[in-house]
């Protein structure tokens, strides 16, 4: 595999890029296997296994426990590959080494060589599992000392989980998402993530429902693994003044984080100086977007499902208005995928609003649209549901965000959210990348 001839380098980096752009992307439907992900790194000579590393589970957080704890691993001195998803713009972002995402030709020459093991063994990978392998073989090449895992989907069945023995795992949160995939009780969700539990090895937790605690914990017995959960009372133990992460959950997962690198013997410097540092676009990440003349607070944030948006909402009632400004109106920009509970977030946003509007009265409108995604709820179906005066659809989503811009003034706050690809088509346009026509 590692045979390739120098003067091919850019064929094959090419022909990566063409096979990566084939492979299916996840509809929300397929049946879920470890066996075509474990039969392609075996051919690749299991990449995985050569690296030290955490395997992060959970309903929402897990990519914040990642980021935080990359941040702390470098800040000790490690060269740490990190891998989430899905990605906001661009999809080397899923294979981060030392906070950065790898370069084009590292990337799609991995990509070339998992398509060459998956032929040797006759497998067909979908676009998730071949971008695992790649991030897989890319760590391994690259000689990291730690790499950081995320978990795509639940964990049982999930492609990462071909990690035969991580040094920790974790599972931050476990909430009701992919019901129809995970479980319909918190218990069978729980079950599901239980799943990346390792024998005797330790498993750090978020707070959790009682149902979903439980079945760790029976987990955690039966594999004899070191069992550990947050409370309130570890919380409130720990200077989190420097966290550059904003939002009250935040809090929580650096706790759950820092918990996971003092089990791995980080020193307490480089713990602190990897809170300070650690970025994670997209969450509740507050920037500016200039537009005719004026600047414009935006707000960033991938909630995209009902368990996100209530730290979302519980963002705007305190922190944003108090630590910045009061502000008079807030418009949202917003798409939710259809296999989320888009219902029930719809009720979140109408309850909210009408809260915001007989407590501080502060106006609100609802801007819904499309992010590009295959699986979007129709940006019509979302506002003929929500029925509220001052809400509306527009397609394409940079329209939508123009028309937010126009509606402002020195009082406004834009809200986007409901989608992580949301934020990702429109990120570029907010932060200056890219311009609004």
């Amino acid at each position: 595999m590692k045979q390739i001839i120098d003067e091919q380098f850019m064929d094959c980096v090419e022909a990566g890029e063409k096979y990566l752009a084939s492979l299916t992307h996840w509809n929300g439907g397929k049946t879920f296997d470890l066996e075509v992900t474990q039969k392609l790194m075996a051919a690749l000579g299991n990449p995985q296994d050569a690296v030290c590393s955490v395997h992060v589970a959970g309903t929402n957080g897990k990519g914040s426990v990642c980021a935080l704890l990359s941040s702390m691993l470098r800040a000790e001195g490690f060269k740490v590959g990190q891998f989430t998803s899905p990605h906001l713009i661009d999809v080397r972002e899923r294979c981060m080494i030392d906070g950065a995402p790898v370069s084009r030709e590292q990337f799609f020459r991995a990509a070339y060589v998992v398509e060459q093991a998956a032929r040797e063994v006759g497998v067909a990978p979908s676009f998730f599992e071949a971008v695992t392998a790649i991030s897989f073989w890319v760590f391994s090449e690259a000689k990291v000392d730690w790499m950081v895992i995320e978990v795509g989907l639940g964990g049982r069945l999930d492609a990462t989980n071909v990690l035969k023995r991580p040094e920790a795992t974790v599972i931050t949160t476990i909430d009701f998402d992919h019901e129809h995939i995970l479980g319909d009780t918190l218990s069978k969700i729980a079950r599901e993530k239980a799943g990346i539990i390792k024998e005797c090895v330790a498993v750090f937790c978020g707070k959790l429902h009682a149902e979903a605690s439980d079945v760790i914990c029976e987990v955690a017995k039966v594999k004899h693994s070191k069992y550990w959960q947050l409370d309130d009372r570890f919380l409130g133990c720990l200077d989190l003044s420097g966290l550059a992460l904003k939002g009250r959950y935040q809090r929580e997962n650096a706790a759950v984080a820092i918990s996971v690198a003092r089990f791995l013997g980080l020193a307490e410097t480089s713990i602190a100086q990897g809170l300070e540092g650690v970025s994670w676009p997209g969450r509740l990440e507050l920037t500016s977007c200039h537009f005719a003349e004026k600047r414009v607070p935006v707000l960033l944030d991938v909630s995209h499902n009902p368990a996100g948006l209530t730290t979302l909402i519980d963002y705007l009632r305190g922190e944003c208005c108090s630590a910045i400004r009061p502000y008079k109106s807030l418009t949202f920009v917003v798409s939710i995928l259809d296999r989320k509970d888009w219902r029930t977030m719809l009720g979140q946003f109408k309850q909210f609003s009408q809260e915001l509007e007989e407590t501080n009265g502060v106006a609100s409108q609802f801007i819904f649209t499309a992010s590009g995604h295959s699986a979007q709820v129709p940006c019509k179906d979302l506002a003929a549901h929500f029925r509220c005066e001052g809400s509306f659809a527009t397609d394409p989503c940079q329209k939508a965000l123009c028309c937010a811009l126009e509606m402002a003034t020195a009082d406004s706050l834009i809200v986007v959210t409901g989608s992580l690809y949301l934020v990702g088509a429109l990120r570029e346009y907010v932060i200056g990348a890219k311009a609004l026509s």
